[in-house]
């Protein structure tokens, strides 16, 4: 029995047609398999999310809890602090006034004992020859920087020139600097 060629076509093409819906079939259920494992990836990241964020709220209510108790604690407290910071300010300032009060005290009896020393010594007496030079005080001259260009001691020029204050020169003072 002969064939058609017209009468293959038909069978021909419905076989094609079917291995590709087989093959369209088979990729369809695949890429379905593909999209449920990411939906699960993604249902699974969701969940590890949601646990970070309900132990971050967690930790974040752990906080604030933390925080008005301390609130409480200070408040409570509050006017103990200040009742302590008041006595430490009155004692600093306590201290201080002591402490003024000793420095005070200090100065005066060295300065008894000074002059109690001062009294007791006997008079310098001046060995100088009456030679010397007559030195003429400039501006900015101390007496130390005279006594230095000289070669003699400041206690020689105070003695010498009878000085109450040797810090106190003044330019054109006429100073002796005995040899």
């Amino acid at each position: 029995m002969t064939v058609s060629r017209y009468r293959l076509v038909p069978f021909a093409l419905a076989t094609v047609l079917a291995s590709g819906c087989t093959t369209t079939q088979a990729d369809r259920r695949a890429s379905e398999m593909r999209q449920q494992a990411h939906v699960q990836n993604i249902k699974a990241d969701l969940q590890r999310l949601q646990s970070r964020v309900d132990g971050m709220v967690t930790a974040q209510e752990d906080i604030y809890r933390q925080i008005e108790g301390m609130r409480r604690t200070v408040e409570g407290r509050e006017g103990e602090l200040d009742r302590r910071f008041n006595e430490i300010s009155d004692g600093l300032a306590g201290t201080a006034a002591a402490r003024e009060a000793l420095k005070r005290d200090m100065i005066d009896s060295v300065t008894r004992n000074m002059k109690a020393v001062i009294k007791s010594r006997p008079p310098p007496v001046a060995q100088y020859s009456q030679r010397g030079v007559e030195h003429t005080v400039e501006s900015g001259q101390t007496l130390s920087a005279i006594a230095s260009a000289y070669g003699v001691s400041t206690r020689i020029l105070v003695q010498a020139n009878n000085l109450k204050n040797p810090d106190a020169l003044r330019e054109g003072q006429k100073l002796f600097i005995p040899e």
